[in-house]
């Protein structure tokens, strides 16, 4: 068992994955999905198909994320192709910065399809447990939809 720690899966993040993906989000669903051991053979679901690598990405997305059963085995592949699939489910990077809670919930939900809820129970546990980075501050929500700031007016760093 080939086991990467935090440290090895942020590694991964910065030099296979677009800039801004959260190094702490691909390492939770890596621990959720093969508790960060990329040697795990694929998995195979009930509806026929087969996740693979250290991300566990799913058949139905090999073809368009460049990989096939054999290069979704390399680690780099995996996480690149990860990013690519929570890009598309969040609608684009932004939500992937950690600042749009709701569009990432729902891309950790969809990643994995069948479980939803449960699954992002699980990712956020895992998430959650993970001090690798300092918590980005929560702004109070307006008290009304005029008292709302502008996306545009909103500092996510």
């Amino acid at each position: 068992m080939a086991v990467l720690d935090p440290a090895a899966i942020a590694l991964l993040v910065k030099m296979c994955a677009p800039p801004g993906i959260s190094a702490r989000l691909i390492d939770a669903i890596a621990r959720v999905e093969t508790g960060g051991d990329p040697t795990l053979p694929p998995n195979s679901n009930r509806d026929g198909t087969d996740d693979h690598g250290l991300m566990r990405i799913n058949t139905i997305n090999l073809g368009w994320t460049g990989l096939t059963p054999q290069s979704a085995k390399n680690s780099c592949n995996s996480v690149s192709a990860a990013s690519k699939i929570l890009i598309r489910d969040a609608g684009g990077i932004e939500p992937l910065k950690d600042a749009v809670v709701e569009r990432l919930a729902e891309a950790i939900r969809r990643y994995n399809g069948a479980q939803g809820d449960v699954y992002l129970r699980k990712v956020g546990g895992k998430l959650i447990g993970i001090p690798a980075q300092p918590p980005i501050p929560t702004p109070s929500p307006p008290s009304s939809i005029e008292d709302a700031p502008e996306a545009s007016e909103i500092d996510f760093h």
